[in-house]
């Protein structure tokens, strides 16, 4: 199926890469963990009520957004846990409404929050 504007021709394939465009830059929280020993992390499903709030181990960088990117919306949990020591825990409650959100976790006293992409 073909759309016509003033612009030109839209098919459905331009319609909906222009989709995936849209979505991929709202509600995304993106984790990397950059500490010497392995973390993992949990997002919250407070105001999304689906997704998962299991604990991840967290990659060195963002390339793989099965392993490093969240899908929430609003208020949420974002708490971090050595994955050999249990004990050593931290969390953060953060506002994801309508923005795409990069994490860094340095160390248990050093966490960065950045709305662009440190990576890039």
């Amino acid at each position: 199926m073909l759309f016509t504007s003033k612009v030109g021709l839209l098919t459905m394939t331009t319609l909906a890469t222009l989709a995936s465009v849209v979505n991929a830059q709202n509600n995304h929280v993106w984790i990397r963990s950059l500490a010497s020993s392995p973390i993992e992390a949990m997002v919250s499903i407070f105001s999304t009520g689906g997704g998962n709030d299991a604990w991840f181990t967290l990659p060195a960088n963002y390339d793989d957004p099965n392993q490093s990117e969240w899908h929430r919306t609003g208020w949420e949990l974002v708490a971090f846990r050595n994955k050999t020591a249990t004990n050593e825990r931290v969390g953060f409650y953060k506002d994801f409404n309508a923005t795409d959100t990069f994490v860094t976790f340095y160390s248990f006293d050093y966490v960065t929050f950045d709305l662009t992409n440190p990576e890039a």
